[in-house]
């Protein structure tokens, strides 16, 4: 048994249609945790797909990922591209 769980990349920078207080990004991230943690899943093999990275290549150029609370203290080595090529 099995589970593929996906989380956007690029949805870093963005904060949930019915909670604009709330960022997508940790909410998915709270929500993969709580699966996690169910007891039906103990001996389950997860898998964690970031998909959307084409979207996520293009925004990180442009927008930091410390504006997600989960990398607030994220510290890019140099700017630009390399970001992109650290993230393969």
């Amino acid at each position: 048994n099995a589970v593929i769980f996906c989380a956007a990349i690029s949805e870093y920078d963005q904060m949930l249609f019915e909670d604009e207080t709330k960022n997508r990004m940790m909410e998915t991230k709270e929500l993969f945790d709580w699966v996690l943690k169910q007891r039906c899943f103990e001996k389950t093999s997860f898998m964690l797909f970031l998909n959307k990275f084409d979207i996520f290549e293009r925004k990180i150029q442009k927008v930091p990922l410390s504006v997600c609370e989960w990398f607030k203290d994220y510290q890019p080595i140099a700017p630009g591209k390399q970001e992109v090529e650290h993230a393969y």
